[in-house]
């Protein structure tokens, strides 16, 4: 018997239906930011926060990060082996060099040793 994988796919129910609908038809011109809008406020009313910016990607959210961190030229960001390119991507654009450390085989995620000998002065 062959063995398969579960996936499964995306949960729409008639809300996002409407929404789609909703944004498709009329989120045009004066009223193009009108899904950000919302999602913005109700993002920072669910946090507690004052101010929520949404972003197109993850990798904009990296990018943005690590600027408002000063991350920069110099600067050597750890991340691991087996990654995406967005995740590496942003620390070249802000100047800093990506440094992979390995991951853990059993989790997937960084492995603490690989990331400590990754660590420079």
């Amino acid at each position: 018997m062959e063995k398969r994988i579960p996936i499964s796919g995306p949960s729409i129910t008639q809300k996002e239906i409407d929404y789609v609908t909703d944004a498709v038809t009329n989120a045009w011109y004066d009223n193009a930011g009108l899904y950000y809008q919302k999602l913005e406020t109700a993002f920072a009313n669910y946090v507690g926060t004052k101010y929520a910016v949404s972003l197109p990607s993850c990798t904009s959210a990296i990018h943005l990060s690590l600027l408002s961190l000063g991350v920069g030229s110099g600067d050597e960001v750890i991340v691991p082996d087996v990654t995406w390119i967005g995740s590496a991507a942003p620390i070249s654009y802000v100047g800093a060099t990506p440094v992979f450390a390995d991951i853990d085989p059993q989790t997937w995620c960084i492995s603490p040793q690989a990331f400590e000998s990754c660590i420079t002065s």
